[in-house]
């Protein structure tokens, strides 16, 4: 199949691993080493932007995207451009509205979409000038409705400019199907996080993908129809001791299901 789609780790699941040089050095050899050719940059610790190029291109791994520091976006915007120009990527995020929640995502406010437009608008204009795409990760709270409108979606149309990183597990999460929620919006889609769900003593929680019971053959087959052309794994808290073997065991069950559609 020549349209695959990309398959990467987003490092957030690996973020006890990057916290010096030293760490992000040896972590991007052993994600290039299970297979992996694709990365989103967060939650990493002080490493420059010379690393970051210098040590994914030496394994063959390319960043497709980032979780950067909302001030920092914000306040110094085209010193984030210029780093993000050093490691060869062009979509900028931030991993949630939750630096105007007062306690995470629990405490975020409706007024906070607004606020968003507002504080961010003149560095998103700066990012579209440069070329680069401005990139928002959805948890669970923007699957609420106001007015009869999903708050997600009042977003997307307040800020025509900016993409999802789309989150299967917190959209299941919010009540909504992931598979229709692509097929509805696929185009305002840059990429989509694979996060599965298992239940434990009536808690849900996080899993290695396959492993849980979230339909992914319907992720793929909306995600093909509506052209996304990223994926990446990503798994906010890992049971197993070894984190490389959890994001492994991901990798490996989804090249073996869907290897003919992801690369």
């Amino acid at each position: 199949m020549s349209n695959k789609i990309a398959l990467g780790i987003q490092l957030f699941s690996l973020r006890d691993h990057l916290k010096t040089v030293e760490d992000f050095t040896e972590s991007m050899k052993k994600i290039a080493d299970i297979g992996y050719k694709y990365v989103q940059v967060s939650a990493i610790g002080p490493i420059p932007a010379e690393v970051i190029n210098e040590e994914t291109k030496k394994n063959g791994l390319e960043v497709i995207l980032t979780h950067w520091n909302p001030q920092k976006i914000r306040e110094e915007t085209e010193q984030v451009i210029a780093d993000h120009t050093a490691f060869g990527c062009d979509a900028i995020g931030i991993g949630g509205l939750y630096i105007y929640g007062t306690g995470g995502c629990a405490g975020v406010p409706y007024e906070a979409y607004d606020m968003f437009k507002k504080d961010f608008g003149p560095a998103l204009e700066k990012i579209k000038a440069a070329g680069k795409t401005f990139v928002y990760h959805n948890h669970r709270f923007e699957f609420a409705k106001h007015n009869g409108k999903l708050d997600l979606v009042y977003m997307m149309e307040e800020n025509p400019d900016i993409q999802l990183v789309f989150d299967t597990f917190w959209a299941q999460s919010g009540g909504y199907d992931p598979a229709l929620f692509i097929r509805q919006y696929g185009d305002r889609i840059h990429t989509v996080h694979l996060k599965d769900m298992k239940v434990v003593q009536d808690v849900p929680k996080f899993t290695e993908i396959l492993e849980g019971n979230l339909n992914f053959d319907s992720v793929m087959e909306a995600s093909l129809e509506k052209g996304i052309k990223y994926m990446m794994v990503e798994q906010d808290e890992i049971e197993m001791e070894d984190k490389f073997a959890s994001v492994k065991l991901s990798y490996d069950n989804l090249m073996k299901r869907y290897g003919d559609i992801l690369k």
